[in-house]
């Protein structure tokens, strides 16, 4: 079957399963969020998966991951995930708020968050829908245009995922680590975290998101996530892919930085038959600063795909990019890096 058949026959499965994803929402299929899920969907209909024909992807074959019917969590069921579980799991030996998603899904008898400053929001982007409309939607809005097809069916499926606000000022002491369990016994599941992380003027925050497998069964993790920092803040993010050795992780991360603010992006990758991580960001003001570090380590048919774009908006900005990687057996790795320093800058 070519390449272009299983991207066709793959969209039409996931455009057809979406009725029965549908149905699962209740209450939510009123929300702004529904809204643009079926704005996501119309524009998933007119785009095609990516194939090694396109440059972006033509040292990555995802022809392994168009192979399977992924089903979405809602509709597969809940996994239980018991806290002896999360324990094989989560990073300790440091103090830090946790919260937890199964398949995608917030769990709040194994999330821990206390002691947050006054006005800072760790939550989840269901209960922002609630809760803190304004904000989500403002940024929700900003992102309307997708690269890949991939990052459309984020938009479609997605259900729940990371919401962080950090409002001017404030100084977040405590690491948030962010646990994302994922796999199924039972069903081969695509999980659709959809993150957004707000850092206001003078703000700082570090981040830890921890993908992890709990299942041996294949199963897909698409995720989307938005960093969004203004005039001095400074957001450390680390992003750890410990994913089972017979699933996939995509995931887009998109960073917009205003004056003088510094991200820094730590990508470790160890588990996982296919990884692609696509990581932009836009310097958006003046002497804003971001810093690329990324690992892999590769063994058996594993493949690791790492593509970074720094786009130079505004005059005297700052980037940095290290990236090592590490491969055994038959594994391989792939690292494209592109920056555009525009006229003015």
């Amino acid at each position: 079957m070519s390449e272009n058949i299983k991207s066709r026959d793959a969209k039409e499965w996931y455009i057809n399963s979406f009725r029965n994803f549908e149905s699962k929402l209740n209450g939510e299929s009123k929300s702004f969020i529904h809204d643009f899920r079926k704005d996501a969907l119309k524009k998933l209909g007119e785009m095609s998966f990516p194939t090694q024909r396109d440059e972006e992807w033509k040292y990555t074959n995802i022809s392994p991951l168009l192979k399977f019917n992924f089903v979405d969590p809602l509709t597969a069921g809940k996994v239980n995930v018991t806290k002896d579980d999360l324990n094989k799991h989560v990073f300790t030996g440091f103090d830090h708020h946790l919260i937890v998603f199964v398949n995608g899904i917030f769990s709040k008898e194994l999330s821990n968050i206390s002691d947050l400053p006054t006005g800072v929001i760790v939550d989840t982007i269901l209960n922002a829908d609630r809760n803190n409309k304004e904000i989500l939607q403002k940024y929700l809005e900003m992102q309307t245009e997708f690269d890949s097809a991939f990052e459309a069916l984020n938009s479609v499926y997605s259900y729940d995922g990371l919401f962080v606000y950090v409002p001017d000022g404030k100084v977040v002491e405590k690491p948030i680590q962010v646990l994302y369990l994922n796999g199924s016994d039972s069903e081969n599941i695509i999980t659709s975290p959809r993150n957004l992380v707000v850092a206001g003027k003078n703000s700082e925050v570090q981040i830890i998101t921890n993908y992890r497998g709990i299942s041996d069964n294949p199963y897909f993790a698409n995720v989307k996530t938005n960093l969004n920092l203004d005039e001095n803040a400074i957001v450390d993010f680390y992003q750890i892919v410990d994913e089972s050795n017979s699933a996939f992780h995509i995931e887009k991360t998109q960073i917009h930085q205003k004056r003088s603010s510094r991200s820094t992006h730590f990508s470790l990758e160890f588990g996982g038959s296919i990884v692609r991580n696509d990581l932009n960001t836009v310097l958006d003001d003046e002497n804003a600063e971001c810093n690329y570090f990324g690992l892999y380590m590769g063994i058996e048919n594993q493949h690791f795909d790492n593509h970074t774009f720094v786009d130079h908006a505004k005059p005297n900005c700052l980037s940095n990019e290290l990236y090592k990687g590490i491969l055994d057996d038959n594994s391989r790795g792939v690292f494209g890096g592109r920056i555009l320093v525009r006229q003015d800058a």
